[in-house]
């Protein structure tokens, strides 16, 4: 968009402004919430703006208001634009990232956790919003019907900011409403997939969580449900009468979140996490959801190491209770987050059973789940509470370990292997034991799924059949061995003992005749120590009768046949 050719055309200017800041933050530190380099880079794009051949060439058009009458030579003079046509995009460009860095520096004011600062950030963020009206103002000369919506969807949206840091939850809630209103309407207009992505993400992710939060103070502070629509569906009309005693209260009432944990009940005083808090049930993806909790728990350590270093040097009895609070509200965030990771994987291995997956695929699950449950009992072990919700946490980790033990033993069941079959059967009995153990724990437990106990109970008797069908495995391998068809020389290092239980199907010594000269049989004393065994058992009437057969059959059937009969 720097375009360096003096393009002073009279059609319609068109900025893609949500996609253009969203890329922007993106791309320069707004991901770690580094707010000081993205306002040195709208600094430094400020600079190559201004040096663009487009403004250079037209800047006639800025016009000098002097605001007092100084006379130093250095003194800063306000240039505004009078004129009915915008020349070029550039000069759009230059208020929008002043509004973006005014926003930014406010930001990074604010994150400095200085409350005798707080002043200075309300002002930068004034600035911000008066620079997104210019820009809108600007925008309605020769601007698309697009661009001049889009700047007052920005426009609300940063005053909105500005009501929500003064505690005016009223009016930010009347701003934020706009700006929703505006981004739906833009992205059911726009053709551009991307530009729809942008202003659907902009609203679910960025101002409905804001919004979802200034309707919950306003109804702290009285206000019903109903009265809030219908404030905001009659938006800036004049039949509309505002209560400014609501507004007033719900302006001067501090910001707070209620959380309930282990029969605990704390308030949350710090804005930005509250409206984290209320962002996460809004929430459809999991890692939305995790990047949320993620943002949570970092605003909550910051809370933390901003007061101990404190707490160390002085005993204050409010700044003690605070780090508690805090310290009990970052063992809730992990606790919520753990369970949600462990709800995902258990409608994971449902999908894998399903599908009839391997073994080992459901065994890793497991045992994914398995360390996730002992995390959660070590994260409320920092508290010496004992209560209901750390008997539950230890209660599963012995559930996990029951059914990783299973699924690891039906792992080593499937394949062909002695030493496996060992390892399946110490596995499956330890198992058993893990599964008495489980379901009588969690029988214990007051606030527990009876269906979880019963299925304790299932796993038992599943665990009983699994060791049936590994000793049939056994028994069955130990037949296939006996009708082998391989002679016992080709079954040297064999147990001997298997040849010995059914001596009706003895393996026989060795092929008849050999299978010369590919085969060859070693001729021992001890070779012939067993044929002699076997020769001598053989009855006399039936060793002649095959001889005379053999004899008889081994005689021509030509014309000279007859004389050799006997």
């Amino acid at each position: 968009m720097e375009n360096n050719d003096d393009e002073s055309t009279t059609k319609a200017l068109h900025i893609p402004i949500h996609s253009l800041i969203s890329s922007l933050q993106h791309n320069h530190g707004l991901l770690q919430n580094d707010f000081h380099q993205y306002r040195s880079y709208c600094t430094r794009r400020l600079s190559r703006l201004r040096h663009t051949k487009a403004i250079i060439s037209n800047s006639e058009i800025y016009e000098a208001i002097s605001t007092s009458s100084s006379k130093q030579k250095h003194a800063f003079v306000k240039k505004e634009i009078h004129r009915d046509i915008i020349p070029h995009e550039n000069f759009l460009l230059i208020i929008l990232l002043q509004a973006e860095r005014a926003w930014a520096h406010g930001m990074e004011k604010k994150y400095q956790h200085q409350i005798s600062k707080r002043h200075l950030y309300l002002k930068k963020f004034h600035r911000s919003w008066k620079l997104a009206d210019e820009l809108c103002n600007l925008s309605k000369l020769n601007s698309s019907t697009e661009t001049i919506l889009e700047c007052q969807a920005y426009r609300a949206h940063l005053k909105g900011n500005w009501y929500l840091e003064k505690n005016d939850w009223l009016h930010a809630a009347l701003e934020y409403h706009e700006t929703i209103q505006i981004c739906k309407t833009l992205a059911s207009t726009v053709n551009d997939s991307y530009s729809q992505e942008v202003f659907k993400t902009r609203v679910e992710q960025v101002i409905e969580p804001v919004l979802k939060f200034c309707r919950y103070e306003l109804m702290e502070a009285g206000m019903t449900e109903e009265h809030i629509d219908s404030v905001l569906e009659n938006n800036f009309t004049e039949n509309e009468k505002i209560d400014d005693s609501i507004s007033g209260e719900a302006t001067k009432k501090s910001v707070s979140f209620e959380v309930e944990f282990r029969n605990t009940t704390f308030e949350v005083h710090n804005e930005a996490l509250c409206i984290t808090l209320l962002k996460i049930d809004t929430l459809s993806t999991m890692t939305d959801i995790n990047q949320a909790y993620d943002d949570a728990l970092e605003i909550v350590n910051s809370e933390i190491q901003l007061l101990a270093p404190s707490l160390s040097s002085s005993k204050n009895n409010a700044k003690s209770t605070l780090l508690k609070d805090l310290r009990f509200l970052k063992q809730y965030l992990t606790f919520s987050k753990l369970q949600l990771f462990m709800k995902r994987n258990e409608e994971l291995v449902k999908e894998l059973l399903t599908q009839k997956k391997k073994w080992e695929d459901v065994t890793h699950v497991y045992r994914v789940l398995l360390q996730d449950s002992r995390s959660i009992v070590s994260c409320l072990l920092e508290t010496t509470i004992e209560d209901e919700c750390l008997l539950q946490a230890q209660a599963h980790v012995v559930r996990y370990r029951a059914l990783y033990c299973f699924y690891l033993g039906q792992s080593y069941a499937a394949s062909d292997s002695d030493q496996s079959y060992a390892i399946a059967r110490a596995l499956f009995d330890h198992a058993l034991e893990l599964a008495s153990q489980a379901a009588e724990e969690l029988s214990v437990c007051l606030d527990i799924d009876q269906q979880l106990v019963q299925n304790m109970i299932t796993l038992e008797k599943y665990i009983a059949g699994a060791k049936c069908r590994l000793e049939a495995s056994l028994y069955l391998n130990t037949i296939t061995g006996l009708n082998s068809n391989r002679s016992l020389l080709d079954r040297l290092d064999e147990d001997v003992t298997i040849f010995t239980q059914n001596a009706d199907e003895l393996p026989f010594l060795a092929h008849l005749p050999p299978n010369l000269p590919l085969e060859y049989v070693p001729c021992k004393p001890t070779f012939f120590d067993l044929a002699w065994n076997y020769v001598g058992e053989f009855p006399y009437d039936q060793l002649q009768q095959h001889i005379d057969n053999v004899e008889q059959s081994q005689r021509g059937t030509g014309l000279l046949g007859w004389f050799r009969r006997g």
